[in-house]
């Protein structure tokens, strides 16, 4: 029996550089342990995936960074439709690409992007802000970094009644594996520019809010009309 049926994990998409996958590995530990200390999520380590090849239905979450080589591939999508379909969230991160900090050809970055996502169900997407539930969640937030800050985040157009309401695929370049990691002796290995650790308590934050969007959905949105309702059953 998988790991991830006897305990709550998160998932990343092994992507074949030993680096990015130990960055993504060092960052959903990192964002596990913080999720765990501060919140009722118990979870266990995280694990690479393959779509296609290994069982998603676990997983509530994967992380997939997206590097220039990926290619298009119908099996991982139609696992990743599948995964999503069945209520699980897929984020997909470019790793800082727009920001001062990147080296990346925008234009590459936009086609690998565009192949990773070939063949993906993906709804008409807008920008996230802090009036979305995944701003309130759990920590309340403006902003939304990773390693990087200032880049957008995208998710799904509220009012799509087909997943609750609930975004299942989320697209930035925040590079938040690099702000969540931690090494073996618990450090952090990657600086967060410019805003130090401040930047990166926001970073985890948003990660904490990302988690339990991804294990409770849009309850939050409910909480928030609890006011509306109770007048309406006095009336």
């Amino acid at each position: 029996m998988p790991g991830a049926a006897l305990e709550t994990r998160l998932g990343y998409i092994l992507s074949g550089h030993d680096d990015i996958d130990q960055a993504s590995r060092e960052g959903l530990q990192g964002l596990s342990n913080y999720a765990s200390d501060r919140s009722s999520a118990m979870m266990g380590h995280p694990d690479g995936v393959t779509p296609g090849k290994d069982d998603l239905a676990f997983y509530p979450l994967l992380y997939w960074p997206i590097t220039d080589d990926v290619q298009e591939d119908p099996k991982r999508s139609a696992a990743l439709n599948s995964f999503m379909a069945h209520g699980g969230i897929l984020m997909l991160d470019t790793q800082g690409v727009g920001s001062e900090l990147s080296t990346q050809d925008d234009r590459q970055t936009r086609s690998a992007l565009k192949r990773a996502t070939s063949g993906l169900v993906v709804p008409p997407l807008s920008k996230l802000d802090d009036h979305h539930v995944l701003a309130h969640s759990f920590y309340l937030l403006h902003d939304f970094p990773g390693r990087v800050q200032g880049l957008p985040v995208w998710v799904a157009r509220s009012g799509d009644d087909s997943n609750d309401d609930v975004s299942p695929i989320i697209i930035g370049a925040g590079d938040w594996a690099h702000a969540w990691a931690v090494d073996a002796q618990g450090n952090a290995p990657y600086a967060v520019i410019p805003g130090g650790d401040e930047q990166r308590t926001q970073a985890y934050r948003f990660g904490v809010n990302l988690l339990l969007y991804a294990l409770t959905g849009n309850y939050k949105a409910d909480q928030m009309r609890v006011p509306e309702l109770l007048k309406r059953m006095a009336q």
